[in-house]
């Protein structure tokens, strides 16, 4: 589940994509297979400001772009890795972080809103290894 703009909230229930309104009336209801072409296991939504939605997809390592109507208009290859990833957004500048669930380690990647990665996060979970690469937040 995630919030989306004006407080809907987006979220998977069975084989189905649902938008749902702050007073909790369905405003769509999307099949994951049949309307979006969604046939595997899915890993997070996240949605932007302007109602375009990312669904993060388990198999294929495929983070997908959505149009609010539910067309596919862009599909990012994330890394593969044996991990399951999440995603958050920074909605006030469209930063997505990619986070692998699992890797002991740790990883977080950063991508900006043309898709073009502004920094990695690795090793966070040992201090004495930390690696970042890019720019961060408050850095310049």
């Amino acid at each position: 589940m995630t919030e989306g703009p004006q407080g809907t909230l987006f979220l998977t229930v069975e084989d189905y994509l649902l938008k749902v309104s702050p007073e909790g009336k369905l405003l769509n209801r999307m099949h994951l297979k049949n309307d979006i072409g969604i046939s595997e296991r899915i890993t997070d939504i996240c949605v932007l400001s302007d109602g375009r939605f990312l669904i993060g997809l388990h198999d294929s390592f495929q983070i997908r772009t959505y149009s609010s109507d539910g067309r596919i208009i862009h599909i990012y290859n994330v890394e593969p890795s044996n991990y399951d990833f999440l995603m958050a957004l920074n909605m006030s500048n469209e930063i997505l972080y990619i986070s692998w669930r699992g890797y002991q380690k740790g990883l977080i990647q950063a991508l900006d809103g043309d898709w073009q990665k502004i920094s990695i996060i690795a090793d966070f979970v040992n201090p004495d290894k930390l690696q970042i690469r890019g720019v961060l937040w408050g850095q310049a």
